[in-house]
């Protein structure tokens, strides 16, 4: 079965969705990450994995810092700053009970530990050519963690020197065919694609790197958590997918799929994504994730679980039948 192609949805967008609403799938999320988060399989502490973390101060595009970011700087791929912080609303807490102000603004959350940050560190490591051979096997056979049942997606055995070569292209948006995950069509109707044949990408290099901020009903294929129990009248996908972003990134041999699993229970956070226990005695501000995707904190980070390049099915991606 088809759908229209997918168009990326506005940071706005996702974290606008109506507090009654978020907090439902807040409920439910909660419901399924307490049955199976589990820390990092490198064996770090998940306050370790997100030690990457920006500042609101760094570049926002390729060519930033050479020593931090070498190989997203290399690869012209824009880097972590204030553009892929999480964004949250701030919430009002009384009796220790929530609301959201009509027209509240959208914060930005510091510590890098959201969904576009812990891709694009994950990237970064992959496409470093600075570091010495033992050095760079070391971090990508550690890149990856184990998805919320505890199963492995391995990174693709291609050697070193075919991810040097790759480089960052926009325009993939415009003329990539979605076959293996979403439908038959391209994404000519991208906002930012121009040109006689749509297929020159004209907008902020920022604005292409997209995170899906949302799974659609029969899209996701999430190994289910032994011992997750779910109303026999639910479907169990989404209850799993609430634990999960997918980052898209558009490269030179066509678009990257990096998903990532954030086990993080509490949608309440400070401003520095320390989570907060809105029943007891918070003091000062508030905020609250309303996305309908995984969102990260300084007690549960995201952590990476798949890189999919271009002409590989992420494994979430239910197959529809693609060539």
């Amino acid at each position: 079965m088809s759908r229209p192609a997918p168009r990326p949805m506005s940071r706005f967008k996702q974290g606008c969705i109506g507090l009654g609403l978020v907090l439902a799938l807040a409920t439910v999320g909660m419901m399924a990450n307490q049955m199976y988060g589990r820390p990092s399989s490198t064996g770090q502490s998940q306050e370790q994995s997100a030690s990457n973390a920006p500042s609101d101060t760094e570049t926002t595009t390729g060519g930033g810092d050479a020593t931090e970011y070498a190989g997203l700087t290399r690869a012209g791929v824009p880097i972590p700053a204030l553009w892929s912080s999480q964004q949250a609303l701030p919430v009002q807490v009384k009796d220790g009970e929530p609301s959201v102000e009509d027209g509240a603004s959208l914060h930005a959350i510091g510590g890098g530990y959201g969904p576009v940050d812990t891709a694009l560190v994950t990237l970064d490591a992959l496409l470093d050519t600075t570091s010495g051979e033992t050095e760079w096997r070391g971090k990508v056979t550690g890149l990856l963690s184990e998805d919320g049942a505890g199963v492995d997606h391995p990174i693709s055995d291609a050697p070193r020197y075919w991810w040097a070569k790759r480089v960052f292209a926009p325009s993939s948006w415009c003329t990539v065919s979605f076959d293996a995950v979403f439908s038959n069509t391209t994404v000519s109707s991208f906002d930012h694609c121009s040109g006689s044949d749509g297929a020159q990408y004209t907008g902020a290099l920022t604005d292409a790197i997209v995170s899906h901020g949302s799974y659609g009903e029969g899209e996701t294929d999430f190994p289910v958590p032994d011992g997750l129990q779910v109303d026999s009248l639910t479907d169990p996908q989404l209850v799993v997918s609430r634990s999960y972003d997918s980052v898209s990134i558009p490269m030179d041999d066509g678009m990257w799929t990096v998903s990532v699993y954030c086990p993080a229970t509490n949608p309440y956070v400070d401003a520095d994504g320390n989570e907060i226990d809105i029943k007891g005695s918070a003091s000062g501000d508030v905020f609250m994730f309303g996305h309908a995707t995984g969102f990260g904190t300084k007690q549960h980070p995201c952590v990476s679980a798949e890189v999919a390049v271009a002409g590989q099915r992420p494994f979430w991606a239910v197959d529809r039948g693609g060539s």
